[in-house]
């Protein structure tokens, strides 16, 4: 689970998925990029994420998300940065498009060898 990875420095600034019925978390575009560069410095390859809304409080599924095939890249160190372009750049593009109403989580595996 993320909660036992991620320092409590990053979990303190992430949403509670549990009203929406899921077990994790999600960030808003301002702390989003360093919840994914703390994973993939540990050896985290990120499979994607899904975006949700915030409005008054309440977050819902916008069944918007992302993803990248693990095949991506021919080695490990350039398919952990591929994922973590493929991440950031998503989000980044989101929130130009939709604004500062929404928060992404991730999804994300170990890369082992």
């Amino acid at each position: 689970m993320i909660a036992n990875i991620l320092p409590k420095e990053l979990l303190k600034s992430a949403h509670s998925l549990s009203s929406v019925g899921a077990i994790g978390f999600a960030w808003k575009h301002g702390n989003f990029a360093a919840v994914v560069d703390y994973l993939i410095e540990h050896d985290y390859f990120i499979l994607g994420g899904d975006v949700y809304s915030i409005i008054d409080g309440e977050i819902s599924s916008t069944y918007d998300s992302w993803y990248i095939q693990k095949d991506a890249a021919p080695t490990k160190k350039e398919l952990l940065e591929a994922s973590r372009l493929k991440a950031v750049t998503y989000v980044d593009m989101y929130h130009r498009r939709n604004g500062s109403k929404y928060c992404y989580s991730i999804v994300f595996a170990q890369v082992i060898g």
